[in-house]
């Protein structure tokens, strides 16, 4: 019984910890991640879509199928990504994406 009320004990006290400033450095930490994906997860998508669709106008049928797999992993790869950032939105309801952008 002893152990059971240290343990609830400390979490309480870490807790407290936690949101004093540990949470803001991990919503900074999160944006930043955030920024850096919501600006170079597009570029990639589109490279890759692209090369896909060049690999798919070649006449090759290894090519074509190279280029249709290509083609499908770009966009569920930018799917994922976006999935990732509303997740983020939800979860840190303080978390401003717009400060990515300068806003």
């Amino acid at each position: 019984m002893k152990t059971k009320l240290a343990v609830i004990a400390g979490m309480i006290a870490l807790s407290s910890v936690a949101e004093a400033g540990y949470l803001d450095l991990l919503r900074d930490f999160d944006l930043k991640i955030l920024c850096v994906v919501s600006w170079f997860a597009p570029a990639i998508a589109m490279l890759l879509f692209l090369i896909g669709g060049v690999l798919l106008a070649t006449g090759s049928p290894a090519n074509r199928v190279l280029g249709k797999a290509m083609i499908y992993d770009s966009i569920l790869g930018l799917i994922l990504v976006v999935g990732f950032i509303l997740l983020s939105l939800m979860l840190i309801p303080k978390l401003d994406i717009a400060a990515c952008y300068g806003g």
